[in-house]
């Protein structure tokens, strides 16, 4: 996925496309000390600001920090230095800089994973919510001595949360907490997840550690609307099931359940469809349906904003889904200049109509 506007997702980009990065034996690991499989799964900050980056081991998590008080010539300060104008830009060469800056972390990390995650995660006969969201988290900063890097704890283990937003008077719905969903599937780790309650099956949609609130608050509030105008059961976009809170405060919330929608696992959505072999009429049919919500979203002046193939979900049933209503856009498919407006949403829908080789009838 390109990277929608703003520093976060162009470095959500870079980790999950670019690196998901991951390491494991080697001929040059001695065999007494073999490298525990780890991966890059967060990249936060890092123009002319700190840069933290998150590795995770065993499903123990380490949050790296290079700081932007680092003295001069120190070796995290030269990669805050050297990235600084490829992230700017958002250009490629930050690719490879991030490489090398993963590579190195990985093996200062070592002694780490070791210590803190060297034996694997006990195996349950079921998980909740909360055993996949709430991990260890062990605080890590690069530092320099005499011209080499080195990781040093910046503070006591302690518990990886999601942000949290305040509950509100206008969120009138269930609330549940996530230890009590059963997780029956993880589609998008650490954000999105199949649970179920008391014979229900929803999609638990998670805020992100050290993420903005504001797609899941605007993504809550435009399926509340929907509900609320009377035609949500006529249109084919997700309900919202519920609310999920804190564990210890239910005045905080840190997700949303919304109505799961039953895709093929290999074609879920438009994007992944072969549509060459996919018959006219049934292209035709979901041409037609988007643009008929999409109509009628916008004569309840809501604006999808991020509209893109890949947030057209296809059930079983070969049915079409709009999803996602957090905000923000995908270069490609909605103009920079018409970000979250009509005129965006019908630039994208263009666009679908256009990938979906209906452009011509």
């Amino acid at each position: 996925m390109a990277p929608r506007c703003g520093l976060y997702h162009t470095l959500a980009a870079l980790t999950q496309n670019w690196f998901a990065h991951s390491t494991s034996n080697t001929q040059a690991d001695p065999p007494e000390e073999p490298v525990l499989f780890n991966e890059v799964i967060e990249t936060n900050g890092g123009i002319r600001d700190d840069l933290r980056v998150t590795f995770q081991c065993n499903e123990k998590l380490f949050e790296i920090l290079l700081s932007i008080q680092s003295p001069e010539g120190s070796v995290e300060r030269e990669y805050l230095r050297r990235l600084d104008g490829p992230l700017e830009a958002c250009q490629d060469a930050a690719e490879e800089i991030f490489e090398e800056l993963y590579n190195h972390l990985a093996r200062l990390c070592r002694p780490f994973y070791r210590k803190y995650a060297s034996a694997a995660p006990t195996k349950k006969a079921s998980y909740t919510l909360y055993d996949h969201i709430y991990r260890e988290m062990i605080p890590l900063r690069m530092h320099t001595k005499d011209d080499r890097a080195y990781l040093e704890m910046r503070g006591e283990p302690s518990l990886s949360m999601p942000s949290t937003f305040p509950l509100t008077s206008s969120n009138r719905v269930r609330l549940f907490k996530s230890s009590e969903l059963k997780v029956q599937d993880v589609i998008c780790k650490d954000r999105i997840y199949k649970v179920e309650s008391m014979g229900s099956t929803f999609c638990a949609k998670i805020m992100e550690r050290n993420s903005s609130i504001r797609p899941l608050e605007r993504e809550i509030k435009i399926l509340q609307q929907i509900e609320r105008s009377g035609k949500g059961l006529k249109l084919r976009i997700p309900r919202v099931g519920g609310l999920i809170v804190e564990e210890n405060d239910s005045n905080k919330i840190i997700g949303v359940l919304i109505s799961f929608v039953d895709t093929r696992r290999d074609k879920p959505h438009l994007m992944s469809q072969d549509i060459h072999s996919t018959p006219k009429m049934t292209r035709e049919i979901w041409a037609a349906d988007i643009d008929r919500t999409l109509r009628q979203l916008h004569q309840m002046d809501i604006i999808w904003s991020d509209v893109k193939a890949a947030n057209v979900l296809i059930d079983i049933r070969e049915q079409p889904w709009i999803i996602d209503f957090g905000g923000g856009y995908t270069d490609g498919w909605v103009p920079a200049d018409l970000a979250d407006s009509k005129q965006g949403d019908l630039a994208g829908l263009k666009r679908i109509i256009e990938f979906l080789g209906c452009n011509d009838s």
